[in-house]
């Protein structure tokens, strides 16, 4: 056997942080023991898994895939290479939602994913009706998955954007794809679905569709709360007004990256 503090000087080329990660995950212990306890050996049962997730990582598959969850709005959600991993400056969207949504609104999520703002929402205000969408079953599956682990209770409907909804929301939130074909970010999100990311050109074909879509949507003074790319800012708050939304804000995220905008409808 091998002691954890061996194996972290043996794996020494992958970072600190995802090499604490995986073996607390893997051995189903906290981070603290792994710094407090670096002499305990690690079983060959889990030796073999555990250095299977390090060759994965240093191919350079994102830590979330490798341990199958990661951690949102303090919530642990189970992930596919299906989803997209969710973001902290996704946050950003739950917080706004939450801090503008009246009790018992009706709240729609669209292109939900692993269902990590939908499921956020519901957490933190049971009150709300929470409908989530995905235009895939694949992504659906997983949000539908982590609905019933975290208890909270999200409608989801196979929908590629408004195309089976009808009805209207007091509140609408999309994360939805804002990377254009060029991006040279792109690279380094090669193991990440592509139809999560980008989106045309200049990454404003799906945020054109939801912005001029969701007036139809919404209930008078209802909100639309989307996020974009950190030098989309104006475009989207040019797309909002040309679509009829009124005091039209943009939160920056703790980059002080222009992050997300949203809007109100009359």
């Amino acid at each position: 056997m091998i002691s954890i503090a061996e194996w972290m000087i043996a794996a020494s080329d992958i970072s600190e942080r995802d090499r604490e990660e995986l073996l607390a995950e893997m051995l189903g212990i906290s981070k603290a023991d792994i710094l407090a306890r670096p002499e305990i050996q690690i079983p060959e049962t889990k030796l073999k898994c555990i250095n299977h997730g390090l060759k994965r990582l240093k191919l350079g598959e994102p830590l979330a895939y490798v341990l199958g969850n990661w951690e949102f709005w303090g919530l642990t959600l189970q992930l596919t290479t299906q989803t997209l991993i969710p973001r902290p400056e996704t946050e950003l969207l739950v917080e706004t939602v939450l801090h503008t949504a009246p009790d018992n609104a009706h709240v729609l999520d669209l292109g939900t994913g692993c269902g990590a703002i939908a499921i956020a929402i519901a957490h933190e205000r049971p009150d709300l009706k929470v409908t989530a969408t995905d235009y895939s079953p694949g992504p659906l599956a997983v949000a539908r998955t982590n609905a019933q682990r975290m208890q909270v209770n999200v409608a989801f409907i196979v929908s590629n954007w408004f195309s089976e909804l009808t009805g209207q929301w007091d509140i609408i939130v999309s994360n939805p794809p804002y990377v254009g074909t060029e991006d040279v970010h792109l690279e380094n999100l090669q193991y990440e679905p592509r139809a999560a990311l980008v989106s045309g050109p200049t990454g404003l074909d799906d945020l054109t569709r939801i912005v001029a879509a969701a007036p139809h949507h919404l209930h008078n003074g209802g909100v639309l709360v989307i996020e974009h790319g950190y030098n989309q800012g104006t475009a989207v708050r040019d797309l909002f007004a040309t679509a009829g939304l009124a005091q039209i804000e943009t939160r920056r995220d703790l980059g002080n990256n222009e992050r997300m905008t949203y809007g109100y409808w009359r």
